[in-house]
């Protein structure tokens, strides 16, 4: 199971957003799935059931209330759960924009694969090395992410078989890292 995001950053400078995908590891895939499946539609039943003015349900996935007009979660409310739950498990609360770039941190310390020399800032050619989908996941191309980061990256603007097989490789390289099957 994946999920997409779009990534608003890089719009201001070339009029495109990024599209980002993860792959779940394979037991957070099945737990989502009976969610969205089964408890999601139960809970929305119940809702429209409980209170007769609900004739349709928000679709977002983490949303405030059921209804159809319910707003998605804050940034700030997301941070507080991140940052409660960090403190519970590493005994530091970090923000989402730490969190975020922690994962940068790891992704090109410990996950990435050795591999042979490469164009860093090559995202067009055909021999153009895959782990360039870290920089994708974090939203920037090879230049920008260098000159923000002092890493790569590369620019994915349209969905395509070959960028979700590049997502696909990169998600199993956070699942080996975290010790979670994929399959």
């Amino acid at each position: 199971m994946i999920y997409l995001t779009r990534s608003h950053k890089a719009k201001r400078s070339t009029n495109r957003e990024f599209i980002v995908a993860r792959f779940f590891p394979a037991q957070i895939g099945r737990l989502t799935y009976i969610y969205l499946v089964y408890i999601r539609p139960l809970v929305d039943m119940l809702a429209r059931e409980q209170h007769l003015h609900i004739n349709d349900c928000s679709s977002y996935l983490f949303r405030k209330r059921p209804e159809s007009d319910s707003p998605h979660w804050s940034t700030e409310r997301l941070t507080n759960i991140v940052r409660r739950f960090t403190q519970d498990v590493w005994g530091q609360g970090i923000t989402l924009r730490l969190l975020r770039q922690l994962c940068i941190g790891i992704a090109d310390k410990h996950v990435r694969e050795v591999s042979r020399p490469f164009n860093r800032f090559d995202d067009r050619t055909d021999k153009a090395d895959r782990g360039v989908v870290f920089a994708w996941s974090s939203g920037h191309r090879p230049l920008q992410r260098a000159r923000t980061y002092g890493l790569d990256g590369a620019f994915p603007t349209q969905l395509q078989p070959q960028l979700l097989e590049r997502y696909e490789w990169v998600s199993v390289r956070w699942h080996e890292f975290l010790h979670l099957p994929s399959k």
